[in-house]
């Protein structure tokens, strides 16, 4: 069984390469991603892309907002 998982500082660096890892992994499914307040509600597709190579091909929710008070639940929920 694969562990559902969001990745935080979606529009980061190493946000972005933990998106690129984990879209094909077979342990893991990336399931949401969470950024700041400038990129939350975006959809996954229109985050700025600052990596090599393209960005990985995934039907995500648009961008949870980290400052949030009820992330938690809103990813659990998800």
């Amino acid at each position: 069984m694969r562990k559902r998982v969001a990745v935080l500082g979606a529009s980061g660096l190493v946000g972005q390469r933990l998106q690129q890892r984990l879209s094909s992994h077979p342990d893991f499914e990336l399931v949401a991603v969470v950024g700041s307040a400038r990129t939350a509600g975006l959809p996954y597709g229109m985050l700025p892309w600052g990596l090599e190579g393209e960005r990985p091909e995934l039907d995500l929710p648009p961008v949870f907002d980290a400052s949030t008070p009820t992330l938690i639940s809103q990813l659990v929920d998800h």
